[in-house]
């Protein structure tokens, strides 16, 4: 999953294509026997502490990086003249891929304090 989440903020993904994705890593993971085939994928993206596997779905990577992103967006736009000018963008001259927006329509809530990214 590291290396899918440097793309997640920066290029649109589809939900087809992430659960594609899902589906891939599913297959590997049967493929290398860590996981049964006739097991419960649900019981993968369980936490440990409950009895899952505690597995990162590619969906969940995706949100929380979008979260991630839009957290730092909101939280570092006027200690970097960079980022300062990424969120004027954001803000009135995007008409493609908004973070912020990605994050709103989803009904992520972003507004929290620190992200904490697992995995």
């Amino acid at each position: 999953m590291p290396i899918l989440r440097y793309g997640f903020g920066i290029l649109r993904w589809t939900q087809a294509e992430l659960r594609g994705m899902d589906r891939k890593t599913r297959k590997i993971m049967t493929k290398y026997k860590f996981h049964h085939p006739k097991s419960d994928t649900n019981r993968l993206y369980i936490p440990r502490v409950y009895g899952g596997r505690g597995v990162l779905s590619v969906i969940d990577c995706y949100q929380q990086e979008c979260i991630c992103l839009a957290n730092y967006l909101k939280n570092n736009n006027r200690s970097d003249p960079l980022v300062a000018s990424l969120v004027y963008r954001e803000r009135y001259g995007s008409r493609g891929h908004s973070i912020v927006a990605d994050a709103r329509t989803k009904g992520i809530n972003y507004e929290g304090g620190d992200c904490v990214v697992m995995g």
